[in-house]
């Protein structure tokens, strides 16, 4: 098994180990077909923190003059994150087999962004790369700061929201329902905003299976479609 960004480069590769092909076929990867698996497999990630530090770490040896290969070889044998590892070895591979740098970083879109591949481009262009890093560096630290103030500023209406959520479906699941019977044995005419009230606590009470999943069927396809580029040029503007 051989990570490669095309057949060609895969067998240029072998050919430079000395390796007589006489086959080479693609490995698709199968889907996670058990939990542990699919626990494994989303384990496979590298968090800002990894990436500001495997980036001031490529920073420091590229100042030092040390060969590219020679640093991503290094980085990915000291590293324990999987994803570091492979991608490290997977952008060393394309550089013995003749890519270009930025080509290299550009096969894993998963855990570079545009501006970090623009970056390594402007640094492998103009021969600078370390004062592309050195940028680079600055940049995924205020990304990574704003984040956390997003995430800070939405912590608290987001705990409001929750909890006026879970409110209302208790008092329409249990305490509507109280009165309703209550009501009943009265006999007597509602005003039309009760029997709204009452009659959404009884809708609600007889189909809440298919309103929850209709509920998390919206909300996965919501992420999923702002996660697409119209969808997140529609959630920016909103926003």
């Amino acid at each position: 098994m051989i990570s490669a960004g095309s057949s060609h480069s895969a067998l240029e590769q072998l050919q430079q180990q000395q390796i007589i092909v006489l086959a080479l076929d693609e490995a698709r990867e199968a889907p996670p077909s058990s939990l542990l698996s699919i626990t494994l497999w989303s384990r496979e990630r590298i968090s800002a923190d990894e990436l500001i530090l495997l980036t001031r770490q490529l920073y420091s040896l590229t100042k030092a003059g040390v060969p590219i290969i020679r640093a991503l070889t290094g980085l990915a044998e000291s590293s324990v994150n999987v994803a570091i590892r492979k991608t490290l070895n997977g952008i060393k591979n394309s550089l013995i087999s003749g890519s270009d740098l930025v080509t290299a970083f550009r096969q894993f879109p998963q855990y570079f962004s545009p501006i970090f591949i623009s970056m390594i481009h402007i640094g492998e262009t103009t021969g600078h790369l370390s004062d592309a890093l050195l940028k680079l560096i600055t940049h995924l630290e205020m990304e990574r700061e704003t984040r956390k103030r997003i995430k800070a500023a939405l912590r608290y209406p987001s705990m409001v929201v929750g909890s006026i959520s879970i409110a209302m479906v208790v008092i329409t699941l249990f305490v509507i329902p109280s009165f309703s019977n209550v009501f009943n044995n009265l006999g007597a005419e509602l005003p039309w905003a009760t029997q709204v009230l009452m009659g959404t606590s009884a809708f609600m009470q007889n189909n809440w299976p298919f309103l929850l999943v209709m509920l998390s069927a919206s909300f996965f396809a919501f992420r999923h479609y702002i996660k697409t580029p119209q969808g997140a040029l529609f959630w920016d503007k909103k926003n």
